[in-house]
Protein backbone atom coordinates (compact mmCIF):
# COMPACT_ATOMS: atom_id res chain seq x y z
CA UNK A 1 0.00 0.00 0.00
CA UNK A 2 3.18 2.24 0.72
CA UNK A 3 5.53 1.12 -2.45
CA UNK A 4 4.36 4.41 -4.04
CA UNK A 5 6.26 6.58 -1.60
CA UNK A 6 9.44 3.96 -1.49
CA UNK A 7 9.32 4.16 -5.57
CA UNK A 8 9.27 8.10 -5.68
CA UNK A 9 12.58 8.12 -2.57
CA UNK A 10 14.40 5.35 -4.89
CA UNK A 11 13.61 7.32 -8.10
CA UNK A 12 14.62 10.77 -6.50
CA UNK A 13 17.54 9.91 -4.18
CA UNK A 14 18.52 6.67 -3.50
CA UNK A 15 19.13 5.04 -6.81
CA UNK A 16 18.48 7.84 -9.60
CA UNK A 17 19.93 5.98 -12.27
CA UNK A 18 17.52 2.85 -12.03
CA UNK A 19 15.51 2.63 -14.69
CA UNK A 20 11.48 2.53 -13.95
CA UNK A 21 11.47 -1.20 -14.61
CA UNK A 22 13.91 -1.96 -12.20
CA UNK A 23 12.34 -0.03 -9.34
CA UNK A 24 9.25 -1.75 -10.17
CA UNK A 25 10.42 -4.62 -9.96
CA UNK A 26 11.06 -4.41 -6.10
CA UNK A 27 7.77 -3.71 -5.50
CA UNK A 28 6.54 -6.47 -7.95
CA UNK A 29 8.86 -8.48 -6.76
CA UNK A 30 6.51 -7.44 -2.75
CA UNK A 31 3.57 -7.91 -4.05
CA UNK A 32 4.20 -11.28 -5.99
CA UNK A 33 5.39 -13.24 -2.71
CA UNK A 34 2.58 -11.37 -0.51
CA UNK A 35 0.09 -13.28 -3.22
CA UNK A 36 2.31 -16.58 -4.00
CA UNK A 37 3.02 -17.42 -0.56
CA UNK A 38 -1.05 -17.38 0.46
CA UNK A 39 -1.80 -20.68 -0.63
CA UNK A 40 0.40 -21.99 2.29
CA UNK A 41 -0.88 -18.89 4.55
CA UNK A 42 -4.28 -20.45 3.81
CA UNK A 43 -3.87 -23.92 4.17
CA UNK A 44 -2.03 -22.74 7.58
CA UNK A 45 -5.09 -21.14 8.68
CA UNK A 46 -7.66 -23.65 7.81
CA UNK A 47 -5.26 -25.85 10.34
CA UNK A 48 -5.34 -23.32 13.31
CA UNK A 49 -1.27 -22.52 12.44
CA UNK A 50 -1.96 -18.65 13.71
CA UNK A 51 0.41 -18.27 16.06
CA UNK A 52 3.36 -19.68 13.61
CA UNK A 53 2.06 -17.22 10.97
CA UNK A 54 2.07 -14.28 13.16
CA UNK A 55 5.53 -14.83 14.75
CA UNK A 56 7.16 -15.57 11.46
CA UNK A 57 5.55 -12.54 9.99
CA UNK A 58 6.25 -10.34 12.83
CA UNK A 59 10.21 -10.98 12.61
CA UNK A 60 10.39 -10.89 8.81
CA UNK A 61 8.31 -7.81 8.28
CA UNK A 62 10.54 -6.20 11.08
CA UNK A 63 13.85 -7.84 9.98
CA UNK A 64 13.50 -6.52 6.39
CA UNK A 65 13.22 -2.99 7.57
CA UNK A 66 15.93 -3.12 9.60
CA UNK A 67 18.18 -4.22 6.89
CA UNK A 68 16.70 -1.81 4.32
CA UNK A 69 18.16 0.77 6.66
CA UNK A 70 21.64 -0.36 6.24
CA UNK A 71 22.09 -1.71 2.75
CA UNK A 72 22.92 1.77 1.33
CA UNK A 73 22.23 2.42 -2.40
CA UNK A 74 22.97 -0.75 -3.87
CA UNK A 75 20.13 -2.22 -5.75
CA UNK A 76 20.42 -6.15 -4.94
CA UNK A 77 19.99 -5.59 -1.75
CA UNK A 78 17.26 -3.20 -1.74
CA UNK A 79 15.60 -5.50 -3.97
CA UNK A 80 16.64 -8.55 -1.27
CA UNK A 81 15.22 -6.55 1.60
CA UNK A 82 12.26 -4.40 0.63
CA UNK A 83 11.32 -6.95 -1.81
CA UNK A 84 11.84 -10.33 -1.14
CA UNK A 85 12.58 -10.34 2.62
CA UNK A 86 9.52 -7.93 3.14
CA UNK A 87 7.27 -9.68 0.81
CA UNK A 88 7.59 -12.95 2.43
CA UNK A 89 6.88 -11.51 5.45
CA UNK A 90 3.76 -9.57 4.64
CA UNK A 91 2.16 -12.57 3.30
CA UNK A 92 1.64 -14.23 6.77
CA UNK A 93 -0.97 -11.65 7.53
CA UNK A 94 -2.58 -10.67 3.74
CA UNK A 95 -4.90 -13.28 4.70
CA UNK A 96 -5.05 -13.59 8.35
CA UNK A 97 -7.68 -11.46 9.43
CA UNK A 98 -10.11 -11.98 6.89
CA UNK A 99 -10.08 -15.69 7.50
CA UNK A 100 -10.96 -14.82 10.94
CA UNK A 101 -13.65 -12.53 10.61
CA UNK A 102 -15.51 -15.63 8.58
CA UNK A 103 -14.90 -17.64 11.67
CA UNK A 104 -15.84 -15.11 14.35
CA UNK A 105 -19.07 -13.64 12.63
CA UNK A 106 -20.63 -16.03 10.00
CA UNK A 107 -23.91 -14.75 10.58
CA UNK A 108 -21.70 -11.44 9.21
CA UNK A 109 -18.98 -12.61 7.32
CA UNK A 110 -19.06 -9.95 4.39
CA UNK A 111 -19.68 -7.35 6.19
CA UNK A 112 -16.95 -8.65 8.71
CA UNK A 113 -14.77 -9.29 5.84
CA UNK A 114 -15.43 -5.86 4.97
CA UNK A 115 -14.35 -4.45 7.83
CA UNK A 116 -10.88 -6.19 8.31
CA UNK A 117 -9.85 -5.49 5.21
CA UNK A 118 -10.44 -1.59 5.52
CA UNK A 119 -7.42 -2.19 8.00
CA UNK A 120 -5.21 -2.41 4.44
CA UNK A 121 -6.95 1.18 3.69
CA UNK A 122 -6.04 2.99 7.22
CA UNK A 123 -2.45 1.30 6.95
CA UNK A 124 -2.27 3.08 3.95
CA UNK A 125 -3.25 6.53 5.17
CA UNK A 126 -1.05 5.93 8.14
CA UNK A 127 1.95 4.89 6.80
CA UNK A 128 2.82 6.66 3.75
CA UNK A 129 2.88 10.31 5.34
CA UNK A 130 4.76 9.04 8.62
CA UNK A 131 7.44 7.14 6.80
CA UNK A 132 7.70 10.55 4.33
CA UNK A 133 8.10 12.73 7.66
CA UNK A 134 10.53 10.17 9.58
CA UNK A 135 12.84 9.70 6.28
CA UNK A 136 13.00 13.83 5.85
CA UNK A 137 13.36 14.19 9.42
CA UNK A 138 15.65 11.86 10.48
CA UNK A 139 17.55 10.76 7.14
CA UNK A 140 16.42 7.77 5.28
CA UNK A 141 18.22 5.26 7.72
CA UNK A 142 17.43 6.22 11.11
CA UNK A 143 13.87 7.10 9.78
CA UNK A 144 13.41 3.52 8.85
CA UNK A 145 14.38 1.80 11.78
CA UNK A 146 12.25 4.13 13.74
CA UNK A 147 9.52 2.94 10.75
CA UNK A 148 10.35 -0.51 11.87
CA UNK A 149 10.02 -0.38 15.49
CA UNK A 150 6.50 1.22 15.07
CA UNK A 151 5.72 -1.68 12.83
CA UNK A 152 7.14 -4.21 15.14
CA UNK A 153 4.60 -2.51 17.98
CA UNK A 154 1.62 -2.76 15.58
CA UNK A 155 1.98 -6.25 14.62
CA UNK A 156 2.97 -7.57 17.69
CA UNK A 157 -0.55 -6.00 18.95
CA UNK A 158 -2.31 -7.37 16.04
CA UNK A 159 -0.91 -10.88 16.82
CA UNK A 160 -1.73 -11.28 20.34
CA UNK A 161 -5.31 -9.75 19.60
CA UNK A 162 -5.99 -11.77 16.33
CA UNK A 163 -6.95 -15.76 17.77
CA UNK A 164 -8.46 -17.80 15.85
CA UNK A 165 -12.35 -19.04 16.98
CA UNK A 166 -11.70 -21.96 19.52
CA UNK A 167 -14.04 -25.01 17.60
CA UNK A 168 -12.60 -27.56 19.59
CA UNK A 169 -11.85 -29.28 15.90
CA UNK A 170 -8.52 -29.26 14.17
CA UNK A 171 -8.19 -30.47 10.42
CA UNK A 172 -4.45 -32.61 10.44
CA UNK A 173 -2.07 -30.69 7.87
CA UNK A 174 -1.10 -33.81 6.28
CA UNK A 175 2.62 -34.32 4.78
CA UNK A 176 4.30 -31.34 4.29
CA UNK A 177 6.33 -32.68 1.11
CA UNK A 178 3.28 -34.08 -1.00
CA UNK A 179 1.91 -31.81 -2.86
CA UNK A 180 -1.85 -32.24 -2.20
CA UNK A 181 -1.25 -30.89 1.36
CA UNK A 182 -1.01 -27.49 0.19
CA UNK A 183 -2.65 -27.34 -3.48
CA UNK A 184 -6.39 -29.00 -4.33
CA UNK A 185 -7.72 -29.47 -7.23
CA UNK A 186 -11.42 -28.85 -6.55
CA UNK A 187 -11.01 -25.96 -7.18
CA UNK A 188 -10.04 -25.38 -10.70
CA UNK A 189 -12.86 -27.63 -11.70
CA UNK A 190 -15.27 -25.02 -10.92
CA UNK A 191 -16.17 -22.76 -13.80
CA UNK A 192 -17.58 -19.54 -11.75
CA UNK A 193 -13.94 -20.00 -9.12
CA UNK A 194 -12.56 -19.97 -12.22
CA UNK A 195 -13.90 -16.46 -13.78
CA UNK A 196 -13.38 -14.89 -10.45
CA UNK A 197 -9.57 -16.35 -10.53
CA UNK A 198 -9.22 -14.81 -14.50
CA UNK A 199 -11.12 -11.49 -12.96
CA UNK A 200 -8.43 -10.98 -9.97
CA UNK A 201 -5.57 -11.68 -12.62
CA UNK A 202 -6.70 -8.51 -14.89
CA UNK A 203 -7.72 -6.75 -11.54
CA UNK A 204 -3.57 -6.87 -10.47
CA UNK A 205 -2.10 -6.32 -14.18
CA UNK A 206 -4.16 -3.22 -13.79
CA UNK A 207 -3.79 -1.86 -10.65
CA UNK A 208 -0.47 -2.17 -9.76
CA UNK A 209 0.90 0.00 -12.53
CA UNK A 210 -1.63 3.11 -11.34
CA UNK A 211 -0.24 2.56 -7.48
CA UNK A 212 3.40 2.39 -8.72
CA UNK A 213 3.13 5.89 -10.82
CA UNK A 214 0.17 7.67 -9.09
CA UNK A 215 2.87 9.83 -6.98
CA UNK A 216 4.97 10.60 -10.47
CA UNK A 217 2.07 10.98 -12.24
CA UNK A 218 0.59 13.74 -9.97
CA UNK A 219 3.70 15.59 -9.16
CA UNK A 220 3.36 17.91 -12.57
CA UNK A 221 -0.20 19.12 -11.90
CA UNK A 222 -0.13 19.80 -8.10
CA UNK A 223 0.28 23.41 -7.10
CA UNK A 224 3.67 24.57 -5.64
CA UNK A 225 2.64 24.83 -2.86
CA UNK A 226 0.06 22.27 -2.58
CA UNK A 227 -0.50 18.48 -1.35
CA UNK A 228 2.99 16.66 -0.66
CA UNK A 229 2.56 14.16 -3.98
CA UNK A 230 2.56 11.47 -1.24
CA UNK A 231 -0.76 12.59 -0.01
CA UNK A 232 -2.27 11.40 -3.43
CA UNK A 233 -1.46 7.80 -2.05
CA UNK A 234 -2.56 8.63 1.55
CA UNK A 235 -6.22 9.75 -0.07
CA UNK A 236 -6.25 6.42 -2.69
CA UNK A 237 -5.82 4.48 0.59
CA UNK A 238 -7.77 6.21 2.84
CA UNK A 239 -11.24 6.52 0.50
CA UNK A 240 -10.67 2.85 -0.14
CA UNK A 241 -11.75 1.89 3.44
CA UNK A 242 -15.07 3.73 2.79
CA UNK A 243 -15.58 1.27 -0.13
CA UNK A 244 -14.49 -1.22 1.34
CA UNK A 245 -17.30 -1.08 4.21
CA UNK A 246 -19.55 0.20 2.34
CA UNK A 247 -19.26 -3.15 -0.29
CA UNK A 248 -19.17 -5.68 2.93
CA UNK A 249 -22.72 -3.59 4.21
CA UNK A 250 -23.99 -4.06 0.57
CA UNK A 251 -22.68 -7.35 0.07
CA UNK A 252 -24.67 -8.38 3.37
CA UNK A 253 -28.10 -7.43 2.79
CA UNK A 254 -27.87 -8.36 -0.75
CA UNK A 255 -26.07 -11.55 -0.33
CA UNK A 256 -24.56 -11.24 -3.92
CA UNK A 257 -21.17 -9.92 -3.73
CA UNK A 258 -20.20 -11.02 -7.20
CA UNK A 259 -22.62 -8.53 -8.52
CA UNK A 260 -21.31 -5.99 -6.20
CA UNK A 261 -17.41 -6.97 -7.49
CA UNK A 262 -18.11 -6.54 -11.37
CA UNK A 263 -20.22 -3.36 -11.36
CA UNK A 264 -17.39 -1.25 -9.26
CA UNK A 265 -15.00 -2.97 -11.45
CA UNK A 266 -16.44 -1.29 -13.89
CA UNK A 267 -17.11 2.09 -12.54
CA UNK A 268 -13.15 1.71 -12.09
CA UNK A 269 -12.44 1.05 -15.84
CA UNK A 270 -14.82 4.34 -16.87
CA UNK A 271 -13.27 6.17 -14.31
CA UNK A 272 -9.32 5.78 -15.49
CA UNK A 273 -9.89 5.56 -18.79
CA UNK A 274 -11.53 9.05 -18.50
CA UNK A 275 -9.78 10.73 -16.17
CA UNK A 276 -6.12 9.13 -16.22
CA UNK A 277 -5.43 11.07 -19.23
CA UNK A 278 -7.69 14.59 -19.13
CA UNK A 279 -6.29 15.47 -15.22
CA UNK A 280 -4.38 19.06 -15.75
CA UNK A 281 -4.49 20.27 -11.73
CA UNK A 282 -4.68 19.61 -8.34
CA UNK A 283 -8.16 19.49 -7.60
CA UNK A 284 -9.00 17.10 -10.72
CA UNK A 285 -6.15 15.26 -9.71
CA UNK A 286 -7.32 14.62 -6.17
CA UNK A 287 -10.97 13.93 -6.77
CA UNK A 288 -9.51 11.17 -9.00
CA UNK A 289 -7.74 9.56 -5.95
CA UNK A 290 -11.02 9.87 -3.74
CA UNK A 291 -13.57 8.18 -6.43
CA UNK A 292 -10.15 5.48 -7.69
CA UNK A 293 -9.69 4.95 -3.68
CA UNK A 294 -13.36 4.00 -3.25
CA UNK A 295 -13.47 1.93 -6.20
CA UNK A 296 -10.71 0.02 -5.70
CA UNK A 297 -10.98 -0.40 -2.33
CA UNK A 298 -14.19 -2.40 -3.15
CA UNK A 299 -11.92 -4.59 -6.04
CA UNK A 300 -9.71 -5.63 -3.71
CA UNK A 301 -11.89 -5.85 -0.57
CA UNK A 302 -14.68 -8.27 -2.22
CA UNK A 303 -12.58 -11.45 -3.08
CA UNK A 304 -12.59 -12.74 0.49
CA UNK A 305 -16.62 -12.84 0.40
CA UNK A 306 -16.51 -13.66 -3.06
CA UNK A 307 -15.19 -17.34 -2.71
CA UNK A 308 -17.42 -17.59 0.31
CA UNK A 309 -20.33 -17.13 -2.05
CA UNK A 310 -19.67 -19.53 -4.57
CA UNK A 311 -17.64 -22.42 -2.72
CA UNK A 312 -19.80 -25.58 -2.34
CA UNK A 313 -20.81 -26.86 0.86
CA UNK A 314 -18.91 -29.72 0.51
CA UNK A 315 -15.33 -27.88 0.25
CA UNK A 316 -16.58 -25.11 3.22
CA UNK A 317 -14.44 -25.88 5.49
CA UNK A 318 -11.52 -25.25 3.20
CA UNK A 319 -12.62 -21.43 2.46
CA UNK A 320 -8.71 -20.52 3.59
CA UNK A 321 -7.83 -22.96 1.04
CA UNK A 322 -9.57 -21.97 -2.29
CA UNK A 323 -8.94 -18.04 -1.01
CA UNK A 324 -5.41 -18.72 -0.81
CA UNK A 325 -5.11 -20.37 -4.01
CA UNK A 326 -7.28 -17.90 -5.57
CA UNK A 327 -4.32 -15.29 -4.11
CA UNK A 328 -1.22 -17.10 -5.18
CA UNK A 329 -2.86 -17.60 -9.18
CA UNK A 330 -2.44 -13.64 -9.16
CA UNK A 331 1.04 -13.45 -8.19
CA UNK A 332 2.88 -13.75 -11.56
CA UNK A 333 0.32 -10.92 -12.80
CA UNK A 334 1.21 -8.22 -10.00
CA UNK A 335 4.61 -8.99 -10.37
CA UNK A 336 3.97 -8.32 -14.00
CA UNK A 337 1.87 -5.31 -13.88
CA UNK A 338 4.81 -2.87 -12.20
CA UNK A 339 6.94 -3.54 -14.76
CA UNK A 340 4.33 -3.38 -17.98
CA UNK A 341 3.75 -0.06 -16.74
CA UNK A 342 7.44 0.74 -16.13
CA UNK A 343 7.70 -0.81 -20.04
CA UNK A 344 4.57 1.93 -20.97
CA UNK A 345 5.85 4.59 -19.82
CA UNK A 346 8.90 4.70 -21.50
CA UNK A 347 7.57 4.20 -24.85
CA UNK A 348 4.56 5.83 -24.76
CA UNK A 349 4.01 8.03 -21.81
CA UNK A 350 1.89 8.30 -18.53
CA UNK A 351 -1.48 8.32 -20.19
CA UNK A 352 -0.37 4.57 -21.80
CA UNK A 353 -0.63 3.09 -18.05
CA UNK A 354 -4.38 4.65 -17.74
CA UNK A 355 -5.87 3.27 -20.87
CA UNK A 356 -3.71 -0.56 -19.74
CA UNK A 357 -5.37 -0.20 -16.43
CA UNK A 358 -8.67 1.15 -18.44
CA UNK A 359 -8.81 -1.90 -20.01
CA UNK A 360 -7.90 -4.65 -17.74
CA UNK A 361 -10.94 -3.57 -15.06
CA UNK A 362 -13.39 -3.50 -18.41
CA UNK A 363 -11.99 -7.44 -18.92
CA UNK A 364 -12.10 -7.85 -15.79
CA UNK A 365 -15.78 -6.98 -15.03
CA UNK A 366 -16.83 -9.48 -17.86
CA UNK A 367 -15.31 -12.33 -16.08
CA UNK A 368 -17.05 -11.43 -12.72
CA UNK A 369 -19.98 -11.70 -14.45
CA UNK A 370 -19.45 -14.81 -16.33
CA UNK A 371 -18.56 -16.29 -12.71
CA UNK A 372 -21.61 -15.15 -11.57
CA UNK A 373 -23.49 -16.33 -14.29
CA UNK A 374 -22.13 -19.77 -13.83
CA UNK A 375 -22.22 -20.25 -10.24
CA UNK A 376 -24.21 -23.11 -8.16
CA UNK A 377 -25.23 -21.02 -5.34
CA UNK A 378 -29.07 -22.33 -3.84
CA UNK A 379 -31.32 -19.30 -3.81
CA UNK A 380 -32.33 -18.60 -0.58
CA UNK A 381 -34.02 -15.64 1.68
CA UNK A 382 -31.38 -12.95 2.65
CA UNK A 383 -30.79 -14.11 6.21
CA UNK A 384 -30.77 -12.36 9.61
CA UNK A 385 -29.33 -13.04 12.61
CA UNK A 386 -32.22 -14.85 13.99
CA UNK A 387 -33.82 -16.50 11.44
CA UNK A 388 -30.29 -18.31 9.63
CA UNK A 389 -28.39 -21.06 10.30
CA UNK A 390 -24.65 -21.02 9.85
CA UNK A 391 -25.38 -23.84 7.06
CA UNK A 392 -27.23 -21.69 5.12
CA UNK A 393 -24.89 -19.02 4.12
CA UNK A 394 -22.56 -20.68 1.71
CA UNK A 395 -18.64 -20.82 1.96
CA UNK A 396 -18.71 -20.23 6.32
CA UNK A 397 -17.10 -22.62 7.89
CA UNK A 398 -19.14 -24.13 10.74
CA UNK A 399 -17.70 -27.82 11.23
CA UNK A 400 -14.02 -28.90 11.07
CA UNK A 401 -13.37 -32.09 9.60
CA UNK A 402 -10.58 -33.96 11.85
CA UNK A 403 -8.69 -35.14 8.69
CA UNK A 404 -7.95 -33.66 5.56
CA UNK A 405 -10.24 -34.55 2.35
Amino acid sequence: MSYGVFFEIYDDHRLPSASDLELGLIGGTQSFLVLLLSIVVGRLLDVHKHRWISITGLFLVVLALLLLSVVGQNYALIWLTNGFVAGVGMSCFFMYSSHNAIQWFPLNAYFATGVTSAGAGVGGVVYPPTMSFLVSRFGFSLGIQILAGITGVVVATACALGIPKPDGKKMVLGPILKADTWFKSNPFKNRSYCFLCAAMWLSFAGYYPLVTHIAEWAEPKRKSNGFPTYWFITILNGTGVFGRVGTGILASRWENPITIHGLVTILASLLVMVSWPLASNETFVTAFCVLLGILVGSMFGLPASSVAYLIPAADKNHIGTWTGMMWSSCAPFSLAGPLVGGALRQRYGQNAIGFWAGLNFLVASVMHFLALRTASVPERKGPTKYETSLEELPGINTTVSPTTP
